[in-house]
């Protein structure tokens, strides 16, 4: 692949973390103090149901606002549901997803090792999540790899929401790069449509998310099993 890469702009649910064994407990959690507002026919399984979650083969759509919409998106959903403030919702399910996904994230790889090595290459590394930018720092945070990054955002963070390009160009200001020598990683096809908004050199999509590899193929340059594949594929021909 004939490129110049400089950067790295990771998703973070799905991608660094393992989507539903970080999520799913994070989101039956929340759901059960949210449905407390709600009267008798709004339980934790309608919730989670309206939100993507699928009872049968126990993972979430892929296209969902529980896979890759907003923390706000999701409050507002469920905010509706049970007959409450928006804001209410919001505070009450990101303090609740502090408390059990930020503070209990499961990485989808050994990420020290591999940010290291992504980091020895030359190459500088972002965040961009639809979680909250304090969320998302508190995760980074316990897995010990905050440090590891030179920007990171969430969906209030200004920069717009995902699939738009503004996180991408965030990026770019904060770095120095220009969008040609960034690479996207990430699970769903909102994370690839904002690489290809943006113009970036390399979209890659992983399945420690809610897709399938017939989900992001129509997207992604390529698909990854996970990241920890990221140096064998910036070995077989990408160009630094």
């Amino acid at each position: 692949m004939n490129m110049t890469l400089g950067g790295v702009l990771f998703d973070k649910d799905g991608t660094l973390i393992d989507f539903h064994q970080t999520w799913l407990p994070a989101y039956q959690s929340a759901a059960s103090l949210v449905a407390d507002w709600g009267d008798e026919a709004v339980d934790v399984r309608r919730l989670l149901v309206a939100g993507g979650f699928n009872e049968q083969s126990g993972r979430f759509d892929p296209g969902s606002v529980l896979a890759c919409g907003s923390g706000r998106e999701i409050a507002q959903l469920w905010a509706d549901m049970v007959c409450q403030p928006l804001e209410r919702v919001r505070r009450c399910i990101e303090a609740e997803f502090g408390r059990v996904a930020a503070d209990a994230p499961v990485a989808a790889v050994d990420l020290p090792v591999l940010l290291t090595a992504l980091r020895d290459r030359g190459l500088q590394l972002g965040v961009a999540t639809m979680d909250s930018e304090a969320l998302a720092h508190q995760t980074l945070a316990t897995l010990g790899v905050r440090d590891s990054f030179d920007f990171v955002c969430g969906y209030d963070s200004g920069y717009g929401e995902k699939p738009g390009p503004g996180m991408v160009e965030a990026f770019c200001a904060s770095t120095g790069l220009c969008t040609a020598q960034v690479m996207v990683v990430g699970d769903t096809s909102h994370d690839m449509c904002m690489g290809r908004a943006a113009g970036v050199a390399y979209n890659v999509g992983v399945l420690t998310g809610a897709s399938t590899v017939e989900d992001l193929k129509p997207f992604a340059d390529t698909v990854l099993n996970d990241i920890g594949e990221l140096i064998t594929l910036l070995e077989s021909g990408l160009r630094q």
